[in-house]
């Protein structure tokens, strides 16, 4: 037997086959189901009302936090510090923001700053010193998926520099293996 219900704008339950049509009326005082999203009103702050909010009492100030010179400049310009700097297992300072090189048990790896920066510092040091230079590209797929993928710039006979591409895990640096910075 064939048979269909359906609920009508009224909110009438209507069961139908092929012979006998029903409704089968609601009560009166049945709760119905409330509107969906449900509508809000958000009253709007007053003219005249004004929103302070106080630092903590000794909290130093977002230009103590945030600037400070350049120990490094001979003008001492004011420079953003890095918010990600850390200091590894051997005590060196590591700061994935600005480019370096660094010795690990591995080889000489640049690491930190933009992706062209990267490349450059990698290639110079290379050619320069004759020597191999490892840069994580690792990345994730969808933010989820990691792909490990480290680029090796090393010397040729004939001058100019190969780019090996290696994946897997076994050449992704380690940081925490960083013994040396070099530049």
């Amino acid at each position: 037997m064939d048979s269909h219900m359906t609920i009508g704008a009224d909110g009438q339950i209507h069961f139908t086959d092929a012979t006998h049509p029903d409704i089968v009326q609601a009560s009166p005082d049945m709760h119905t189901t409330p509107e969906y999203p449900p509508h809000h009103e958000v009253p709007a702050p007053h003219e005249e009302a004004e929103i302070h909010i106080a630092p903590e009492p000794g909290a130093p100030s977002v230009e103590d936090v945030v600037l400070k010179p350049d120990p490094l400049s001979e003008n001492g310009p004011i420079e953003a510090i890095s918010q990600h700097v850390y200091e590894n297992s051997h005590g060196i300072s590591i700061d994935p923001d600005v480019t370096h090189g660094y010795l690990s048990k591995n080889g000489i790896y640049v690491f930190g700053g933009d992706d062209n920066t990267l490349y450059e510092q990698a290639q110079k040091y290379a050619q320069e010193y004759n020597v191999s230079v490892f840069v994580d590209k690792s990345y994730k797929i969808f933010g989820l998926i990691n792909v490990s993928r480290v680029v090796e710039f090393t010397p040729t006979d004939n001058g100019p520099l190969a780019m090996v591409i290696h994946h897997g895990p076994s050449l992704v640096p380690d940081t925490d293996n960083f013994t040396k910075r070099i530049f």
